[in-house]
């Protein structure tokens, strides 16, 4: 009798757990927020691949670089796009 009240103990408190962990999965899947994020940063993505840049903001400036004492400046293009959950940015030459 005691080996079967401690099965039926295990039995219960294993699915316990795997009712926490199945509902956590759930709670996570379902979170709208983070979908409408992944959505966003693969259209940027898909931007980036296409060089569509129409929904970034474009400014031009000069970047210096000092490489091997020799100072050089450089005119780039930044491409950034700013989210009230997300920024992103791009330098192209």
């Amino acid at each position: 009798m005691l080996k079967n009240s401690i099965s039926l103990v295990e039995t219960l408190i294993s699915l316990i757990i795997l009712s926490i962990v199945v509902s956590g999965f759930l709670n996570i899947s379902s979170n709208n927020d983070r979908s409408e994020i992944f959505h966003t940063i693969n259209n940027l993505e898909n931007s980036f691949v296409s060089k569509n840049y129409q929904n970034f903001n474009q400014t031009n400036s000069d970047i210096k670089i000092i490489k091997n004492g020799i100072s050089h400046t450089i005119n780039v293009k930044k491409y950034h796009f700013d989210d009230e959950n997300l920024k992103v940015f791009k330098y192209e030459k």
